[in-house]
C-alpha cells in the first residue's frame, strides 16, 4: 500500500512538469498553440515516458484491492497474497494459505465482495472459477485480522452460480447462489462464521404461486432466456398442468442453452438445448397468447420426441418446425 502511494506521488510530480512543458513557446506556429521547438518537444517526450514507468508501476486495478486493515492481491490469477498493515508492511507479501488453485479444473480466482465485518475484522469472499460451464465456481472467505493477518476458510464444496444475495451480521455472513443444474431447488446457502464455512440447499415451493395467465403474462417474456421464464413460480405451475414435476425439471435442464423468446403470431415460443449435449438433448416450449395454453417439447437420442399439451399436430407451428430441424 505504501509502495502504491509514492508511485501516486510521482505520477502527481511528472504531470507537473507536463503542464510546464506544454507552456513553452519556444518556437511557437500560432498564438495560443503548443510549442513544437525542440526543446520543448524534448522535455514533454521525456515526461511522457516517466508517466508511462510509473504507470505501469502500478498494480491492476482488477489485482489489488484493500481492507482497513491490509492490501491483498491476486497474483497471476491464481494465488492471494497479503502484505500486511501499516507500520508492518511487508514488501514482498505473504501468500495466504489455502487460496492457492491447486485444482487443474480451477482456471482463476476472483473478488466478489469486500465486507467491513466487525470493529476488528473484514472479509473478502473470493470465487474459484471452474473450467467447465456444468459446475461454474467454488466460494471461499479470507478473514482479515486488526492486525493484518489474513486466514482464509476452506472453498465450498459444491458447485454453484452467481451470488443472488447476501446477509451480514456480526454473527456471520450468508450468500444464497444459483444452482443452474439443480431447478428442484430455490438456492444454496454458504454460511460464514469467521472460523468455519457451512452449506445448506434450499429446496423450491411454488404450492403458494399462482397460475401464470394470458396476455401481459406471455408477453412480458419475450426477448428474455428460456431459463428467466422456467424459474418463475407462477410459470412452473403453469407448465406443471401438462407435465409431471419430474418432467418439467428435464425440460429445463434442456434449455440452458438457448436464446430469447419470440413472438409469431399468437404464440411465444422458445428453443433449447442441454449444456455438453446439445445435439442429444433439445427441448422448446411455446404459450398462446390470448388463452396462456402452454406447450412443451423434449427431444433426446433415447425417447425421441415427446410432446406435452396435445399431440404433435396440434402443437403450434414454431414447435413443428423445430421438430423438422431436430431429426438426425
Amino acid at each position: 500500500m505504501k509502495h502504491v502511494a509514492e508511485t501516486l506521488r510521482s505520477v502527481d510530480s511528472v504531470m507537473t512538469s507536463l503542464k510546464a512543458c506544454w507552456k513553452q513557446r519556444d518556437g511557437a506556429i500560432g498564438r495560443g498553440t503548443p510549442s513544437l521547438g525542440r526543446g520543448g518537444m524534448f522535455c514533454r517526450l521525456r515526461g511522457l515516458l516517466g508517466l508511462a514507468i510509473l504507470i505501469s508501476a502500478l498494480p491492476a486495478a482488477a489485482d489489488s484491492f484493500f481492507t482497513r486493515f491490509t492490501e491483498l492481491r491476486i497474483v497471476d490469477g491464481y494465488e492471494l497474497v497479503s502484505y500486511g498493515r501499516e507500520g508492518n508492511w511487508h514488501p514482498d507479501g505473504w501468500n495466504v494459505d489455502g487460496t492457492r488453485l491447486d485444482d487443474v479444473e480451477e482456471v482463476g480466482l476472483w473478488l466478489e465482495t469486500r465486507i467491513y465485518w466487525r470493529p476488528d475484522a473484514d472479509v473478502i469472499v473470493l470465487s474459484r472459477r471452474h473450467v467447465t460451464g456444468a459446475c461454474g465456481m467454488r466460494y471461499q472467505f479470507v478473514l482479515v485480522t486488526f492486525e493484518g493477518n489474513a486466514r482464509a476458510s476452506n472453498p465450498s464444496n459444491s458447485c454453484s452460480g452467481s451470488i443472488i444475495a447476501m446477509r451480514v451480521s456480526h454473527e456471520e455472513i450468508e450468500l444464497d447462489v444459483r444452482i443452474p443444474n439443480r431447478p428442484e431447488l430455490l438456492h444454496r446457502t454458504i454460511r460464514f462464521d469467521g472460523d468455519s464455512l457451512q452449506e445448506f440447499e434450499v429446496p423450491r415451493d411454488e404450492s403458494g404461486a399462482e397460475i401464470a395467465g394470458a396476455g401481459p403474462d406471455v408477453t412480458r417474456w419475450i426477448g428474455v432466456h428460456p431459463a428467466a421464464l422456467l424459474d418463475d413460480s407462477s410459470e412452473r405451475r403453469r407448465f406443471e398442468m401438462i407435465m409431471r414435476r419430474e418432467e418439467l425439471y428435464e425440460l429445463i435442464s434442456h434449455m440452458y442453452i438457448a436464446q430469447g423468446a419470440k413472438l409469431a403470431g399468437d404464440f411465444l415460443s422458445m428453443e433449447g438445448c442441454k449444456p455438453h449435449d446439445c445435439g442429444d438433448a433439445k427441448a422448446a416450449i411455446a404459450i398462446e397468447v390470448t388463452t396462456g395454453q402452454p406447450f412443451a417439447i423434449i427431444f433426446s437420442r433415447e425417447d425421441g420426441i415427446r410432446v406435452f399439451g396435445g399431440t404433435l399436430s396440434d402443437a403450434p407451428e414454431p414447435l413443428r418446425q423445430f421438430t423438422q430441424e431436430w431429426h438426425p
